[in-house]
């Protein structure tokens, strides 16, 4: 650690202590509150019981939900041999958790008869806007999990959604009721 001294001529204008220079500071003191235990929290306040609970609002979205499922992916396969079994289990939970949400969305989509592929942007008050960009944010989402899935049939899975998705936005794909 070293302290800082910032002078203008002979006059200190900004004075700190404990300044750190290493490698992956940032990374060591964030990743455990931002990968684990916001979401922890954020699942409890999840109206829709799967997923988490969108920051600032009431809102579940596809496309945080994927964007979250992708870094979460990232942390693993980066850092998963640095991280301890309980850690890591909990990642990993983490993005079972969010595929589900993923998927729960998608089958609302079929469900309200827009097909197999698409992603309804919110199971909680915005089922009916079918957005491409949700959907292709879901599939690669859906085919990282598959990449670090240590269970055969979840991996199966998230392909098998991966693709019926992909194949909706190569073939089917525009937006819907969206305002």
């Amino acid at each position: 650690n070293y302290d800082v001294n910032v002078f203008s001529g002979e006059k200190v204008i900004f004075s700190g202590e404990g300044l750190q220079i290493g490698e992956r500071i940032l990374w060591n003191s964030t990743w455990h509150l931002a990968a684990i235990d916001q979401l922890e929290r954020r699942a409890v306040l999840a109206k829709a019981k799967i997923g988490w609970n969108d920051a600032g609002g009431a809102w579940q979205e596809v496309n945080t939900h994927s964007s979250a499922i992708i870094g979460l992916c990232d942390v693993i396969s980066h850092y998963g041999n640095e991280m301890n079994a309980d850690d890591k289990s909990r990642v990993e939970k983490q993005i079972s958790n969010g595929c589900a949400y993923l998927a729960a969305c998608q089958d609302k989509a079929r469900e309200l008869g827009y097909g197999d592929g698409p992603l309804s942007h919110d199971i909680i008050g915005h089922e009916e806007h079918i957005l491409p960009a949700d959907t292709s944010k879901a599939v690669v989402a859906w085919a990282k999990a598959a990449k670090i899935a240590k269970d055969k049939d979840q991996k199966k899975e998230y392909l098998r959604r991966a693709e019926l998705s992909m194949k909706w936005l190569l073939f089917n794909a525009k937006p819907i009721n969206s305002k």
